[in-house]
């Protein structure tokens, strides 16, 4: 009977641990999503437990860099390759040497701890600055706020990124304000970058931003329409050329919904007219169809979560996955490449040349969408520009009778052109990230590359052979644009 007992109370000690302490940085029953300063979602869930001496949680992996050309599926978590919850009140991180990062969530105001490395050597003192009630995603909590210093091997402050990063803990939901743990201490690196994250949705009590499904993507209304503008275009002539674009432009209207248990089946009308200016031809089609939407999982798993796939003929496993950004609207974007196994614990990164670049999905308003894409004589774009859904509006509908060529945005203007020795490349597109110059001679070979800012960017061409060079701007999202240049 004492045994009995002593096993319950084991088993019921157990599965308080696994629930939650209080200010625990990660509670195991919850999704977690986190944006960076970038609108990035990044998500925490634990797909695994273990017990030895200490709770030990197993985030699901994303794809890592180990070095040079080689990547991981498996190597862990951006938050940790593991979580490591201590009795004692200290929860572990383990970055991407196995090297502990300690959070101590029973530390009080004031109070202070090594977090990483050790005294006499460098290491990183994490002192709890805050503690006080805090609203988020319109839940309000205790949250304790935790800063950082680092200190060299003499016990003296040193500079380093880290110390103006800081972490919350919420009493009840974990991290409010988070670091890329897999990555930490170091700011910039070879393998990665430790970045702030802030909570941005939970999916316990729901509240926030949630991963979204395939379903989701085609979420439509009877009286839901859609306009979507695409332009397709082929490069014509030589360095004096142009595109000869193509453009359509669609309206859809919903007329009618069925859910089933695996598909949703819609009739809606698609208006689609078609302008070929350079032979002066208008072509407008109106047709009621039919579509049924059926699974898709790979597009349903976690943003980073590896998509795997194998060619059993070839022996050859690969894997891909999606990345998610929050904004005006939740989108889901896809890049034309891929990793593939080289080795045992080594995958390859993979990539082909074509366009689009990158194709994206949004939250109840379809796909596959793609932003202003032109590589190696080709251009395409297709987006959507209005709609109307659930008594709201959003965006400029399109004019089915105006037939004036809408123009192509110019993000980048490059002149001279023919250049002798000083090229200017003027970049109007304002994103969040920087841009890369590469020049190509007509062999193909990278002759040129810098990174570039938005505004005007003089390049020095002097050096180079004469003669017809392409020329692309690309950001992380793929490339912006391409034309030819002649250098004389």
């Amino acid at each position: 009977m004492k045994r009995h007992l002593l096993l319950t109370f084991c088993s019921l000690l157990m599965v308080l641990v696994i629930k939650g302490q209080n200010y625990q940085t990660v509670n195991p029953d919850l999704i977690s999503s986190f944006l960076n300063e970038n609108n990035y979602v990044s998500f925490i869930r634990i797909d695994s437990t273990g017990y030895e001496n200490s709770l030990i949680l197993y985030p699901f992996s994303v794809n890592q860099m180990l070095f040079a050309n080689c990547f991981s599926p498996r190597a862990g978590s951006w938050i940790g390759s593991e979580i490591i919850i201590k009795d004692n009140g200290y929860n572990i991180f383990l970055n991407h040497q196995q090297d502990s990062v300690k959070i101590n969530t029973l530390a009080t105001e004031g109070d202070s701890w090594v977090a990483y490395g050790q005294t006499g050597q460098m290491h990183i003192v994490a002192t709890v600055v805050e503690h006080g009630v805090m609203e988020f995603l319109g839940l309000t909590d205790s949250v304790k706020v935790i800063a950082f210093q680092t200190y060299n091997s003499d016990g003296e402050p040193a500079e380093m990124e880290v110390n103006d990063m800081q972490l919350k803990i919420s009493k009840n939901y974990g991290f409010v304000k988070t670091l890329s743990f897999y990555y930490f201490p170091e700011m910039n690196s070879w393998y990665g970058l430790l970045t702030e994250l802030t909570l941005a949705g939970l999916s316990e009590p729901e509240a926030g931003v949630q991963n979204f499904s395939w379903f989701d993507v085609y979420d439509f209304q009877p009286g839901d329409v859609l306009h979507v503008l695409r332009k397709n275009g082929t490069w014509i002539g030589e360095e004096d050329g142009y595109f000869q674009i193509t453009e359509t432009r669609k309206v859809y209207q919903y007329f009618e919904r069925n859910d089933y248990n695996d598909s949703i089946e819609y009739i809606y009308s698609l208006t689609q007219m078609v302008l070929k200016p350079w032979i002066d031809s208008i072509e407008v089609t109106e047709d009621t169809i039919t579509e049924v939407i059926k699974p898709y999982p790979g597009f349903d798993k976690l943003p980073g979560e590896p998509i795997f796939e194998e060619y059993s003929q070839d022996n050859i496993t690969t894997y891909e996955y999606f990345t998610m950004t929050a904004g005006e609207h939740l989108i889901k974007t896809f890049s034309n490449y891929w990793f593939q196994s080289s080795g045992e614990d080594c995958w390859i990164f993979m990539h082909y040349d074509g366009v689009p670049l990158t194709t994206y999905y949004m939250k109840g308003l379809g796909g596959p969408y793609y932003p202003y894409h032109a590589l190696f004589g080709s251009l395409l774009h297709q987006e959507p520009v209005y709609y109307e859904k659930g008594g709201e509006s959003w965006g400029v509908p399109l004019d089915m009778t105006n037939v004036d060529e809408i123009p192509i945005p110019e993000y980048v203007k490059v002149y001279p052109n023919p250049v002798r020795e000083i090229l200017t490349v003027r970049i109007d597109h304002y994103g969040s990230e920087g841009y890369t110059l590469r020049l190509f001679d007509t062999n193909s070979r990278l002759v040129k590359t810098r990174e570039m800012q938005p505004g005007d960017n003089v390049v020095n061409v002097s050096h180079l052979t004469p003669g017809l060079y392409f020329l692309t701007i690309s950001n992380r999202q793929g490339i912006l644009d391409a034309t030819k240049v002649l250098i004389q």
